[in-house]
């Protein structure tokens, strides 16, 4: 029998013990008719394989598959092109619910009816000895806290960039946020991002960003492009505008000025040539007071995030990218 609700898990590596918090998580769950959604583990062809019989306590309907190993990415649409429920979510295995009443928001959600649903969730953080808590308030980036219409997304085509390993659910979101009708927002977080050190976003997660510029700007071209092909002219402009704004403050971060990362902030530069060269001219063509709200909303969310001080201008800097950093 089709459920309303599929809880897509992508599985590579992690042993039981991390995966455990996750499935016990949703057993506590209250309000919820648990016929009326399944989970399904899809194992990204890892030789970790779950002993089915974990499942057998759990009350709801545990699936459990194993594919040839194509990435993240990957995983994910096979969750999207191979569910039969009328609604979709990703859980990554390390995580879990923060509370026993998020199923309930989401299935109260559902009854109205939506193409994309996200909500605030809340991050993991070590803090010295102990651990820091970290709201994420109106997001639309990454994956966690979210539900889709699973035919909206086959509708329009969307899927996870099997090309990207990083940042790759901005893609997804961003595309899905502008393409739905209906979007529906909770405001009471429920998904926990807890701390893996063994994930790749936790590994050396100061210099996390400047290292994986490569992909950063991969993605935020991604975004433009899509914009663009798609039609969504007003945001496309907006897009280019954030591109080059939140770009210039990433370069203004602590970690950007270090001298020990001088050769990683060298190829960062040329990674963000690359995107301002090919939209130089469509970012001219917009207004100031396009360009003015955009740079500030990324100013706020650069200072809310740290930064101090802007060390250069904007205009000088974007003349040393165009004219110093060499292709």
């Amino acid at each position: 029998m089709s459920k309303q609700l599929t809880i897509v898990v992508p599985h590579y590596h992690e042993p039981w013990e991390t995966c455990k918090f996750l499935f016990d998580s949703i057993e506590i769950q209250h309000g919820i008719d648990f016929n009326d959604f399944k989970v399904l583990i899809v194992n990204d062809g890892d030789d970790v394989i779950l002993d089915k019989s974990l499942f057998e306590k759990y009350r709801y309907e545990i699936n459990y598959v194993v594919k040839p190993h194509g990435g993240l990415s990957d995983t994910r649409n096979y969750g999207i092109e191979n569910g039969d429920s009328e609604y979709i979510m990703f859980c990554d295995s390390d995580d879990g619910f923060l509370n026993n009443y998020g199923l309930y928001l989401v299935f109260s959600a559902m009854q109205e009816g939506f193409d994309f649903l996200h909500s605030s969730f809340v991050e993991e953080q070590p803090n010295g000895e102990g651990w820091k808590i970290y709201r994420r308030d109106k997001d639309i980036v990454f994956v966690h806290g979210k539900c889709y219409r699973r035919q909206f997304l086959i509708d329009k085509n969307l899927r996870f960039d099997t090309e990207m390993y990083f940042s790759e659910d901005s893609i997804f979101n961003k595309i899905a946020f502008h393409e739905a009708e209906t979007v529906k927002e909770i405001t009471t977080p429920f998904y926990l991002w807890t701390w893996n050190e063994g994930s790749t976003v936790r590994k050396d997660r100061d210099t996390l960003v400047i290292r994986e510029y490569g992909q950063v700007m991969k993605m935020r071209t991604k975004i433009c492009e899509q914009l663009e092909e798609r039609g969504f002219i007003d945001e496309f402009f907006d897009s280019v505008c954030k591109t080059i704004m939140d770009s210039y403050y990433d370069f203004n971060e602590p970690e950007f000025m270090k001298a020990k990362n001088q050769k990683l902030r060298n190829l960062a530069e040329k990674e963000f040539r690359k995107f301002y060269i090919r939209y130089k001219k469509k970012f001219l063509e917009c207004d100031s007071g396009r360009i003015a709200k955009v740079m500030m909303q990324s100013r706020i969310n650069a200072y809310d995030a740290g930064l101090q001080l802007e060390n250069i201008d904007l205009k000088s800097w974007l003349k040393h990218i165009e004219y110093e950093v060499k292709p």
